[in-house]
């Protein structure tokens, strides 16, 4: 398998700096929530569209397949986001804006899948994460370099927090008023929680067509 390493980390560095932190739409009527789940060699890339005001699950689609990049700590975006990009384009009704399972600008190298995807999509993308990779928490701001990069937030009784960062096209502020709209007394936000249950029913599906 053919990875050149080198020509990677340009590319992050090169697409990290198109990341735009400031919220310019206004309404958003449809929202999307990815996830994905690993069997064997494959990714199973599942995303939902949701009414946001309802939150009821209009759509989703998945998408999978064996990667054609190996994995390397702090290049994953690289090797999920063909997957991500072709469950996105299967979809009817596309989302004004998407709430992608992984970093946004949190991610150690400063560009999380939330924010590659949202950077290739041309779309506003938040990203959530269940563990903490930059940064420190200060009244559940996380900050980095002294400054508020993202949101530590306690999204039930007994659970540990997630780390909500912006990804793409979207400020602070409407990232956390976004996600906090967005909990309905799961740990994960919803659009998020049910790309994640389809995940694991098709993660299942596949073990047994095995």
């Amino acid at each position: 398998m053919n990875f050149d390493i080198k020509a990677i980390k340009e590319e992050q560095k090169k697409l990290a700096k198109k990341i735009l932190l400031k919220t310019e739409f206004d309404n958003v009527k449809y929202i999307a929530g990815i996830d994905n789940a690993y069997i064997d060699n494959k990714i199973i890339s599942v995303i939902t569209v949701l009414n946001y005001e309802t939150l009821e699950l209009i759509e989703y689609k998945h998408s999978i397949g064996i990667p054609k990049t190996p994995h390397i700590p702090g290049f994953s975006s690289f090797r999920e986001v063909e997957f991500l990009m072709d469950a996105y384009n299967q979809l009817e009704i596309k989302p004004d804006i998407i709430i992608v399972d992984g970093d946004g600008i949190l991610h150690t190298k400063g560009l999380g899948i939330a924010s590659h995807l949202g950077i290739l999509l041309e779309l506003p993308t938040i990203g959530i994460s269940t563990k903490i990779n930059k940064g420190h928490v200060k009244k559940e701001r996380i900050i980095v370099n002294e400054q508020v990069k993202g949101y530590a937030l306690k999204t039930r009784d007994k659970a540990l927090p997630i780390y909500v960062s912006p990804g793409h096209m979207i400020g602070l502020k409407k990232t956390l008023e976004i996600t906090k709209k967005l909990l309905t007394g799961n740990k994960l936000p919803a659009p998020i929680h049910l790309a994640h249950k389809f995940a694991i029913k098709l993660k299942r599906q596949e073990k047994e067509n095995k």
